[in-house]
């Protein structure tokens, strides 16, 4: 054998190995570093699908209730202090969101001043209650992305303010996997 034949097959043999090699480091690699390398070497969007458990928010009660603390009438003039009355005009979906979080989903004021459990939760999930109150120039709330839903959140103008509130918002209320129509159904 001639001299560059047998240069070629060591070179050849090496690489080999080597690929051999970063294939078997490869399969090591724990799930989300392979999705991850994956997505970098493909140039794939990756979205991992998530096990979720239950179709319920679980629902934890408070630990006590105990009037020496707070009085009835010392509780029930804070709550008329944090009524949710918003102006109509670009609503804070963060101010929703916490009134939401405070009242529920239940909640029913005689006064007409005074957004609804109901009404909150329609201008959070329903983009057309949203733009009534920012306009056709602000984006939704809600956003739809080849992964799903997104909800816009930032220091912009009509946003959540944080990333994960709104979920955490619905979940609190039993909103059943982000499907209103199970939510109507919402275990209480």
């Amino acid at each position: 054998m001639n001299r560059r034949r047998q240069n070629w097959i060591r070179f050849s043999m090496v690489q080999v190995v080597v690929i051999a090699l970063l294939i078997v480091a490869f399969v090591q690699l724990e799930g989300t570093e392979s999705s991850k390398m994956t997505r970098k070497l493909s140039g794939r969007v990756y979205v991992p699908t998530v096990q979720i458990p239950r179709t319920a928010p679980l629902r934890i009660e408070p630990l006590h209730d105990d009037p020496e603390i707070v009085t009835d009438e010392e509780l029930a003039a804070v709550l008329k202090k944090i009524r949710p009355i918003f102006a109509s005009k670009e609503l804070s979906p963060n101010y929703v969101e916490h009134a939401l979080r405070t009242w529920g989903i239940a909640a029913e004021f005689q006064d007409p001043e005074v957004m609804q459990g109901a009404e909150m939760l329609d201008f959070l999930v329903d983009s057309a209650k949203f733009a009534e109150s920012w306009g056709s120039g602000v984006a939704p709330l809600l956003e739809e992305r080849d992964a799903g839903v997104a909800i816009r959140w930032g220091n912009e103008k009509g946003e959540s303010v944080h990333h994960d509130h709104l979920i955490a918002c619905l979940t609190e209320q039993g909103y059943h996997l982000m499907n209103r129509s199970s939510f109507l159904h919402a275990e209480t």
